[in-house]
This record gives C-alpha cells, structure tokens and sequence, in this order.
C-alpha cells in the first residue's frame, strides 16, 4: 500500500529517504520545506539512535542503519539521502556502497554545512580513491561583477520607469504627512569600505537623533534592543506615513538612485552603518569585495526577525554563490516578502 501511495506522489515530488536523524538531517529537511522548487518528499529516517530534532519527530524513523535494504524494498524508494556526517569513515563507506547497489540515486550531506558550495567543482583521482572539492567565490571575478553591474543598470531604468507613478505619489504623502524634507539621506559603508549618502522616504520626524538619545538613557529595555539590532520595534520616531513605508519597504525606493551612481546593487549585503563593521569579523572583507544592495538574503529571509550573526553569514553566503539567477529569485522572494509585511519594522 505504502509502495503504490508513493508511486502515486513521484509525478510532483521525489520520495526521498533520510539516513540520519540528527542536526544535519534537520537542516536539510527544513530546506526542503522552505524552498519548493526542490521536490523532495521525505519519507522518513533511518536512525540507529532515538531522534531528538524537530523534524525527525515530524517524519517516520522506519528503522535503523542496518534495515537500508529492507525499507528501500518495502517502501520502493529510489533516491536516498545519507544526512550523518559524524559517522565513522568505514560505516559511511558501508552505507555508501549499500545504497548505491540498490537504488538509482544515492546523495550524501558532508559536514560542510553552512559553506559556499553552490559552484561547486568536483576533481577525482580515481589511483589515490581521493576527491577535492574546488570551492569558488563568484564575485570575486571582475567579469562577473561586471555582469552583475550591466544587470542593475538595465533592471532599474526599466523598474524605475515603471514605478514612476508609485515614487510620485509616496513623495507628496510624505511631503504632506510632517513637516521636513521628502528624501533622507542617511550614511552607510559601501565597497572597499567608502561611505556614501544611502536614500530613503523620510519615515522620522526631523527630530529624531535627539527623540532616540532621550529615549535611550530613559528606557534600559529600548537600548539593550537598540544595541543588539539597531532597530527598535515600538519606535516613537516613526511619522504616520512611516510606520506604512517601512511595513511594506517602499522607504527604500530612492535607493534606486545609489544604484545607477554605483553605489549600491539591486540586490547584495544589507548596508551597514560604520559601528556595525566590528560585528562582521572576518567576513568583513566579502562585505568590502560588493556594493550593498536595495534587497538581499537577509531581506527574503525573515529581515529583522533573523539575529545579527545570521545576517553576517548570509552576506557571506551570497557573495561566494552570486549568480544573475540568484539575483533575479531574490527580487521575486523580495516581493513576496514584503506583501507579506515578514519581519518588517
């Protein structure tokens, strides 16, 4: 029955078993769930130890490390994948050569989680039974920054005309909502570490450093939340057209403007502000390689719900992997994102 229920499934999804039920196997299911042009449908683990992550609660463990061949054969699965990168040489070669004998696709997790591997090149010396894996930082080749460069210009004359009407009619809301200027320019770490004026839809009163330093030395809650994310969720310095800018994004609009000066992508790390160049460590030279962008992973990934350490990563994460593929899916994602108000404030 199991067997005919997951032939039904195969035409939309591609069953998939799990060897493995611990962090790795976790974070690999969550990819699955998140991003649905992966097609994979998980029909449980196989664990030698009782499960204790979120995921492998939601699935079936069907059995244990030894019971490969029986549950391949019961449930007819074709594509495993081994998730357990703690696993001793020898047992992950066992497992290994037992799948590949009995089903047609066989993937395996090493413990790399977390680094660049999305072009990823692959060298084998078959004598030595040894393989490398090439790991490339994309935009640290000018070409395809430059590709990146002709991609930003083109797609913001274009979006930039489209959206005219839209950027008109922001400004005169703006304009009549609270007394100060229309735009705000505001100072951010760009490429090579250069500051430059960052453009946005005034959303604060003119007054706000001083509204924000008062509030600060009165309120000890506020200023541990300001010194943790730069950001405040119940900010007093917000006008009313604000609070709707900032919800839906539509501040960042003039940001299309750093874009055709060159001092800003369309889509790249989120732009920092000079005491927030600490916090990136190391990563602060792939920060450096790019130009910030008006979106980016951070912004499709849940923006100001994701911790500061999370953000870091992503920036590195995309800098390594950038291609104008990628670009144009985050600029999809940015717009579902922001219709649905994730994390924004």
């Amino acid at each position: 029955m199991l067997k005919h229920t997951l032939g039904q499934a195969e035409f939309f999804h591609t069953p998939v078993l799990i060897v493995g039920a611990g962090m790795t196997a976790d974070a690999v299911v969550r990819e699955f769930e998140k991003d649905s042009g992966l097609n994979y449908r998980v029909v449980g683990f196989l664990e030698d130890h009782a499960p204790k992550t979120k995921y492998a609660k939601a699935y079936p463990v069907l059995g244990g490390f030894a019971d490969l061949e029986k549950v391949v054969t019961e449930t007819g699965v074709q594509h495993v994948l081994i998730a357990a990168p703690g696993l001793p040489q020898d047992q992950l070669a066992n497992l290994l050569y037992r799948a590949q004998s009995i089903c047609s696709d066989v993937g395996v997790v090493p413990n790399l989680v977390e680094v660049p591997m999305s072009n990823v090149q692959v060298e084998s010396y078959y004598d030595a039974k040894v393989m490398i894996l090439h790991v490339q930082n994309n935009l640290a080749r000018w070409s395809n920054r430059a590709v990146k460069r002709v991609f930003d210009v083109v797609m913001t004359l274009v979006g930039g005309l489209l959206i005219s009407p839209i950027l008109l009619g922001v400004a005169l809301w703006v304009y009549r909502d609270s007394p100060g200027p229309v735009i705000y320019k505001h100072r951010r770490v760009g490429k090579d570490g250069r500051e430059f004026d960052c453009y946005k839809f005034r959303s604060m009163c003119v007054d706000s450093a001083e509204r924000l330093q008062k509030l600060l030395d009165s309120d000890s809650e506020a200023r541990k939340e300001w010194e943790t994310s730069f950001k405040l969720k119940n900010d007093p310095r917000i006008t009313r057209s604000g609070v709707f800018l900032r919800k839906t994004s539509l501040d960042e609009l003039p940001q299309l403007l750093n874009v055709l000066k060159g001092e800003m992508s369309l889509v790249g790390p989120r732009p920092i502000i000079q005491k927030e160049v600490p916090r990136y460590g190391e990563f602060i030279k792939e920060y450096y390689m790019v130009r910030p962008g008006i979106t980016g992973m951070w912004q499709v990934s849940g923006r100001s719900d994701i911790d500061y350490p999370e953000r870091v990563r992503m920036d590195s994460w995309y800098v390594h992997n950038w291609s104008v593929w990628l670009d144009i899916v985050m600029l999809w994602r940015t717009i579902k994102v922001v219709a649905g108000h994730k994390g924004a404030y």
